[in-house]
């Protein structure tokens, strides 16, 4: 699916990268055209002692993709579906924001994550929410009592 947004404000441009999740690429300087050859040098090398693959600096890191850092959401489900694996299934933005809708069929988690460059103050909001699309409890990682069916806002 690999292809690029480019929201711009007065005076910056957030780019993102869309494969199976978000990527930030830049957020700086205004800049006016995107070059076509843009999309190689995104690739990163692979790591010493890491994946054999890249692991994309997604806007929620993610455990099951191999993130070893902390990850974007923690949660289980009585020791299951601890740590998902989104792909995305619908994009929408336009000048200034965009909104990502991902989904795990395996853990059956949907994921929402919303960024918007304000056009005058060239200042970056992203908030992310994540839904269970099954009735069974879960327990948020910070959290001491199981939730059923609900969705968790992240700031």
């Amino acid at each position: 699916m690999q292809k690029i947004i480019h929201l711009k404000s007065k005076n910056h441009s957030l780019i993102i990268k869309v494969d199976r999740v978000p990527e930030i690429l830049h957020w700086g300087a205004k800049i006016a055209q995107i070059d076509p050859d843009l999309m190689l040098s995104t690739e990163r090398p692979i790591s010493q002692a890491r994946l054999d693959v890249d692991v994309p600096l997604s806007l929620c890191p993610e455990l099951g993709s191999g993130h070893f850092n902390a990850p974007g959401i923690e949660g289980h489900r009585h020791g299951e579906d601890w740590a998902p694996v989104f792909e995305i299934t619908a994009i929408d933005h336009d000048d200034c924001s965009a909104t990502f809708t991902l989904q795990d069929p395996v853990a059956q988690l949907e994921l929402f994550i919303e960024i918007k460059l304000d056009a005058e103050s060239d200042v970056v909001q992203k908030r992310i929410s994540v839904k269970t699309c099954r009735q069974a409890n879960i327990v948020w990682a910070n959290s001491r009592r199981p939730c059923l069916s609900q969705t968790m806002l992240m700031n």
